[in-house]
């Protein structure tokens, strides 16, 4: 019979497990229930045998801690307040951060964990990084940081001070039971032993006083072997239990991190966890790193692309010089065999689909390599995640028929065992694939933008779009037809006759978008999610239900009513203790709240936009774009003339309109300003913020030293740097807008018809540019707040940024180095091995300088990132 600790382990076991079939299933709010009970069963059994007080963690951890780099970088200390976030030098005695709810133990001691507590432990972390992965899925992505946040400290911490087994018989391992619903994306810090383990006395080891008993009757010799069998049983768990869910959690993190805007921590992380997994010759969870390090590889094409070309749209002169660049993108895609410009017989792959292809092909290339990796071990989700990223790289060097052949193909692709989504159960039995409800978003989204490439080629000397034979190599030809995207469709539960009809398949899109939103309502107001925010993210962490419903009101597509706003913050007071290892004491944890919670949106914490909803966001102002397209289309023209441009002129300008007061409204929520009521149009609203982005971290250095440096980032200015997918590009949308109406200007006055000057006359009333100051000067101030907009997503102040995108040709030469020293480049094996000993809170600025320094010394002339200037 069991009975004891082994039954408690036993029961949060059985709650993991059903909470990752249950979240495998698509049911997530019944996984978070599962994970949430495991959590608090875990709480309970420490209630009832607590730890230490030296070694007993407290919740919620110092948001000051968890992200003073990662989230903010050069950001220093908070008027001289307890949470100040700026590194103390290597010669203080003081802690980087001072978090009165984290233990701290003497460096020379260390705790024997019982089997119980060491199951409590794993139970905790396991529990909040399966949380914060069912979070993510929802798009709550704050408490998901949070989540993560909060059992890496727990991992790393019990890594560190732990001992196990009596020196006898090494104990049974409790099941880690990583999560399989995800792919274990990062690794931790610590991916050796610590070596003081090797040089622990026996009486630094904090045990009960039965077994020091024992202990002190034991001869010299029997000590010594005693000693030496605790610490081969140690490094057996941490091998097998803790590093691989420290793995885990890390890669958990670095989806986090990027769904906040923070690519370097995104990059930091993953290569973290591709050491971790490394070590433990783990092949497929290194897939599953590489994989993550892959795409972000692409994402760093992405804003590489849009840097040069806002880069260039800045550096022309305003009139003809700057319309004969810009049309270049203005202009349909060309590509061989489908559709040529009549003065050029060649394809024009354009300026940002190469410059962007030095990040982007080595990021195919080892996407690919993952794939069959993941096809090799029947892992189908992740081969399905890799060909999606995949469809993604091949969109940003402009190649849509490949995209759309590797989408139409997801349902089909089988792995070595010839699994595969229309082989499945769930087909066999309702006769219908279903797209995984994690990636259901992702696909949808990537479609989308796959038809508006697709449409941008529409032009009366092109060939049919569909179906087509592409040249993907001298000796690989594809065939796209429409057949594979229609059987697609059912399985993203879209119903659409043509998957070209690009408003259809967006209002689609936007309704997913709104459904999420009512699943994140129902979540944020059960029980389970108010517990949870309260002991293990603190009441500064709700950023608001309200926030979440007055947000779905507005990701729609016709525009957004004002539902009102307002804290709406749980105040629900649960007596029970369930906050870790022990209760805080409600002082305590009062405290740390109110402390935190006049600067948590520093940290990025309850402020922004989440991914998913910048998602709907993008795929509304690809309608307006679409558009603006249409308009300037010579088929509209032939078909209705003038009267037709200006009608899809003045719809897309609608909708682009709509939109970005919709994203303005909800980045200036809890900011008490509402914007400038007396100015309209979209040129005007986003001129009104450019102030904004340029006091975005990191600074640059001219600004050292000024009372900018020395107060924290506004509410508003933190909303826009968790929001960077969606930001820079209204910013860079606008400036084109304003280019292309000067280009059209231009064509028709040229004209000399009555028609034209009509038209131009409309353009200009329907742009509605403020009349001061300049034209040319608000385009310079629309270009610039995009580039700043990107300046936080790398991490790179004004000055750095600037000077590293002046020479093009060296665009792939820019290399990420972390703070503890890990490289990744553009083409290459990812470096991650220097520094990982180190543990986050061990970091002082000395440090984090020295080993940065040490890493760049090896990359003489590269561009690095973040910038020299992050960690000031």
């Amino acid at each position: 019979m069991i009975h004891g600790p082994p039954l408690v382990a036993l029961f949060m076991d059985m709650d993991t497990n059903m909470g990752n079939i249950l979240f495998n299933l698509g049911h997530i709010e019944e996984a978070i229930d599962c994970h949430t009970k495991c959590l608090r069963l875990a709480d309970t059994a420490f209630e009832y045998c607590p730890l230490d007080h030296e070694f007993r963690m407290s919740f919620p951890l110092s948001m000051s801690a968890r992200f003073g780099n990662s989230m903010v970088g050069g950001i220093p200390d908070f008027s001289g307040g307890r949470f100040a976030n700026r590194p103390q030098s290597s010669g203080s005695s003081q802690k980087v951060f001072d978090d009165p709810n984290y233990p701290t133990p003497p460096p020379d001691r260390r705790i024997q964990l019982s089997f119980l507590h060491l199951t409590i432990i794993l139970a905790q972390a396991r529990s909040l990084t399966h949380l914060a992965v069912c979070f993510q899925a929802l798009g709550l992505d704050d408490v998901a940081l949070q989540c993560n946040s909060q059992a890496l400290e727990i991992v790393n911490f019990y890594r560190k001070y732990c001992v196990v087994g009596n020196g006898e018989a090494p104990p049974t391992t409790p099941n880690t039971n990583t999560p399989t619903s995800t792919p274990p994306i990062n690794n931790n810090n610590n991916n050796t032993s610590d070596p003081s383990l090797d040089k622990l006395e026996t009486d630094s080891i904090v045990s009960s006083s039965s077994v020091k008993r024992k202990i002190s009757e034991l001869s010299r010799e029997q000590r010594w072997e005693r000693q030496q069998a605790q610490l081969k049983t140690t490094k057996a768990f941490i091998k097998e239990s803790i590093d691989p869910l420290q793995g885990v959690i890390l890669g958990n993190l670095a989806n986090s991190f990027y769904a906040k805007g923070r690519l370097p921590a995104a990059l930091d992380h993953a290569g973290q966890a591709l050491a971790v997994f490394k070590s433990l010759d783990h092949r497929l969870a290194c897939a599953h790193a590489l994989s993550t390090i892959h795409a972000l590889k692409l994402e760093m094409a992405r804003a590489l692309k849009g840097l040069h070309w806002m880069r260039q749209m800045e550096t022309q002169a305003v009139g003809q010089a700057e319309v004969t660049e810009c049309t270049r993108y203005w202009g349909p895609s060309r590509m061989t065999n489908i559709n040529k410009d009549p003065n050029n017989i060649e394809p024009d792959n354009f300026a940002d689909a190469s410059l962007g292809a030095v990040w982007a092909a080595p990021g195919l290339k080892g996407l690919k390599e993952c794939f069959l990796t993941f096809k090799e071990k029947d892992d189908l989700l992740g081969m399905l995640y890799a060909m999606v990223n995949m469809a993604t790289g091949h969109l940003l060097n402009g190649q849509p028929y490949i995209a759309l052949f590797l989408l139409g193909s997801l349902l089909t692709e089988e792995t070595a065992s010839g699994l595969s989504l229309s082989t499945s159960q769930t087909a066999v039995e309702s006769g219908q694939p279903k797209i995984p409800e994690v990636l259901r978003i992702h696909v949808h989204f990537t479609l989308c933008q796959t038809v508006f490439l697709l449409l941008r080629m529409q032009d009366p000397q092109v060939q049919q779009l569909l179906p087509q034979a592409i040249y993907v190599s001298h000796f690989d030809i594809i065939f796209c037809s429409a057949e594979p995207i229609n059987a697609l469709l059912p399985a993203l539960d879209v119903v659409l006759d043509d998957f070209m009809d690009i408003d259809m398949l967006a209002m689609a899109f936007i309704g997913s978008i709104q459904e999420l939103e009512r699943k994140r309502r129902d979540i944020c107001s059960s029980v389970q999610y108010a517990v949870l925010m309260l002991w293990y993210v603190g009441e500064s962490g709700f950023f608001g239900q309200s926030y979440s419903v007055h947000r779905s009101n507005t990701v729609n597509s016709v525009g957004s009513q004002d539902s009102g706003s307002g804290n709406h913050n749980n105040s629900n007071n649960n007596n029970n203790n369930n906050s870790g290892n022990a209760p805080p004491a409600p002082q305590t944890k009062t405290t740390i709240g109110n402390n935190e919670a006049g600067f948590q949106h520093v940290f990025g914490i309850g402020v922004g936009i989440d991914f998913f909803t910048q998602q709907g966001f993008l795929i509304r102002a690809m309608t307006g774009k679409s558009d603006w397209v249409t308009a300037s289309s010579s088929v509209t023209f032939d078909k209705g003339g003038f009267n037709s441009a200006i009608h899809f002129f003045t719809q897309g300008l609608q909708r682009l309109e709509t939109t970005v007061k919709d994203v303005l409204q909800l980045l200036r929520a809890g900011t008490g300003d509402d914007g400038n009521e007396n100015i309209e149009g979209l040129i005007a609203h986003l001129h009104e913020c450019t102030m904004a982005l340029k006091n975005m971290p990191p600074l640059c250095p001219q600004q050292v030293g000024t009372n900018l440096l020395r107060q924290p980032v506004m509410r508003f200015t933190a909303a826009i740097q968790s929001s960077p997918f969606l930001v820079p590009m209204l910013y860079a949308v606008s400036a084109d807008l304003m280019a292309y109406g000067a280009y059209q200007m231009t064509a028709l006055q040229n004209m000399g018809s009555v028609a034209g000057e009509a038209f131009v006359a409309d353009l200009l009333s329907a742009l509605k540019i403020p009349q001061t100051p300049t034209p040319a000067k608000i385009h310079k101030d629309l270009l610039e707040a995009a580039f700043d907009g990107y300046r936080g997503y790398l991490g790179m102040c004004d000055f750095c940024l600037k000077e590293a995108l002046a020479d093009t040709d060296r665009y792939g030469e820019f290399v990420f180095i972390s703070k503890t020293g890990g490289v990744v480049e553009s083409g290459g094996e990812t470096s991650y091995v220097g520094g990982l000993t180190k543990v986050g809170r061990d970091l002082t600025l000395d440090a984090i300088t020295e080993m940065r320094s040490t890493a760049r010394s090896n990359l003489l002339h590269k561009h690095v990132f973040p910038c020299v200037h992050y960690y000031l």
